[in-house]
């Protein structure tokens, strides 16, 4: 006798009966919703090669993943989230059509923190909005989220807007250079995360741009060129040929490029500081985008970006859409390194606390980085299945609760007869449970009852042309024909409701 237990993977989840039924319940209620906006139901699969991440995502998500190689060498890994697998999906699709609205569900994986912790399992659901660009496409999302979760019927919500275009362009005119920009709008996924602040956002950043700071070199302007021509060479063994996609020449000149920068250290601190004073504006969103202009202009700093918000929050209002708890942060970051413009979270209240169950935004520039393709304007949300059900409570935990059958068939000694009549049940659309014959009746019935079917049928060879149909709820039996069988369960469930 075997004494081992195989047991499952830490981090993944088993879902017994009713915990599947409430997750494919929710699921349900988010499709329905987002169909009722033209969207196309898509599937993608649950592994992916590395590189479909590793060229936008970020170095966060890609510290994430759960990576093995295939039988070739190729570094293939579980799927950390679905948006950009269904972006590569519809750039390889011959008969795309653009625009396209697709939606999707399923599973997601990924390690903790810099891929040392714990694997994380999640449940997502969410849309996908590609080729229409701009504030009107950026309506069409906020207004689906707000009416996705009013399917589920989850009346305590926030959605807070923000705009990673707009703090890139902030960042750009205090001169920071693109690796630093990166790496500060990388960390601003954890400025409102529990154990964060703009403290440690700022320390984490710094210590990541002081680590990748080629420090060992002589750092700073008039760095001689021909050490740096010096050290391609020898990386290049010397010849001429490009490297990669770039010339020698050009490698030397990027180089020369961030060495004439130089230490960037006080101007992050500098941007650090406006994104302190930035992330008090937070707020209802008329009131935030007054006071974030505001701060922008006492700096000289341009706030095109700003309008795209203003406009987008117009456009809701002149739809109709109920924008309740529509609130504007700008110093919201997301993990996911292809956002390009809007970008937001939403929250449902959960007993005393704002949980996140979702959030999205625009990536105009991943298609053409996954696909040889001009860029494409995209925009989409997802919502975690599992956050969303701890945000409903009971009620939502509790949907798609059902019986898992309508009736069950005990064989009273003619196994034959009960399969048959199971199967004629199961063709009146009656989901039908054939019992086990070789146990006693009674207990069988009990279970049913505690389960909640409506109806027990024995068959057996004494009853002659006849069944026994049991009212499981009311605890009457009576004989009857098994031609009438199908139309009786029907009435008794009726009478259950």
């Amino acid at each position: 006798m075997n004494t081992s237990t195989v047991d499952r993977v830490e981090g993944t989840r088993d879902l017994p009966p009713q915990t599947w039924a409430a997750q494919r319940a929710v699921c349900s209620l988010m499709l329905d919703a987002i169909a009722g906006f033209g969207y196309q139901g898509v599937g993608v699969p649950l592994i992916e090669a590395v590189d479909l991440y590793e060229r936008r995502a970020g170095a966060r998500v890609v510290s994430q993943l759960l990576e093995f190689p295939n039988r070739g060498g190729q570094i293939l890994c579980l799927r950390p989230e679905l948006t950009a697998s269904v972006a590569r999906a519809w750039a390889a699709d011959r008969r795309r059509q653009c625009p396209a609205r697709l939606m999707y569900s399923g599973s997601a994986f990924r390690r903790g923190e810099g891929g040392g912790g714990d694997i994380e399992q999640f449940t997502e659901v969410g849309a996908e909005l590609i080729g229409i660009g701009g504030p009107a496409g950026d309506a069409e999302v906020i207004a689906l989220a707000y009416a996705a979760l009013s399917q589920a019927q989850l009346w305590e919500r926030r959605i807070v807007l923000g705009h990673l275009g707009l703090l890139s362009d902030v960042l750009a005119q205090l001169g920071l250079s693109p690796r630093a920009r990166s790496i500060l709008l990388e960390g601003l996924a954890d400025l409102r995360a529990p154990g964060g602040g703009i403290d440690s956002v700022r320390e984490d950043a710094l210590r990541k741009y002081r680590a990748a700071a080629p420090q060992d070199l002589g750092w700073g302007p008039g760095l001689d060129r021909d050490r740096l021509d010096a050290l391609v060479a020898s990386i290049a063994g010397g010849g001429e040929d490009p490297i990669g996609a770039r010339s020698r020449d050009q490698i030397v000149d990027r180089l020369a490029a961030k060495f004439e920068r130089g230490d960037e250290t006080e101007r992050l601190n500098q941007a650090f500081d406006l994104l302190s004073e930035l992330a008090t504006c937070s707020g209802p969103a008329d009131s935030a985008l007054a006071s974030t202009g505001m701060v922008l202009a006492q700096r000289g700093i341009d706030a095109g970006p700003l309008a795209e918000i203003d406009r987008l929050v117009k456009l809701l209002r002149a739809s109709g859409e109920d924008i309740d708890g529509l609130e504007f942060d700008p110093a919201l970051g997301r993990g996911l390194q292809y956002y390009t413009g809007l970008v937001f979270d939403v929250y449902c209240r959960s007993a005393d606390q704002w949980l996140a169950v979702g959030g999205g935004g625009r990536y105009d520039d991943l298609l053409s980085a996954i696909s040889p393709q001009a860029p494409t304007p995209a925009v989409g949300l997802s919502f975690r299945i599992e956050n969303l059900l701890e945000a409903g409570g009971e009620r939502l935990t509790g949907s798609g609760q059902r019986s898992p059958a309508d009736v069950l068939v005990l064989a009273d000694g003619d196994v034959g007869a009960a399969l048959a009549l199971a199967r004629s049940l199961r063709r009146a659309w009656l989901r039908t449970r054939l019992g086990d014959s070789d146990q006693p009746v009674e207990p069988q019935i009990d279970r049913a009852r505690r389960e909640g079917l409506a109806a027990a049928v024995q068959v057996g060879p004494r009853d002659g042309d006849e069944v026994v149909l049991h009212d499981i709820a009311g605890g009457a039996q009576r004989r009857v024909p098994p031609a009438d069988v199908a139309a009786l369960v029907r009435e008794l469930m009726a009478e259950d409701k």
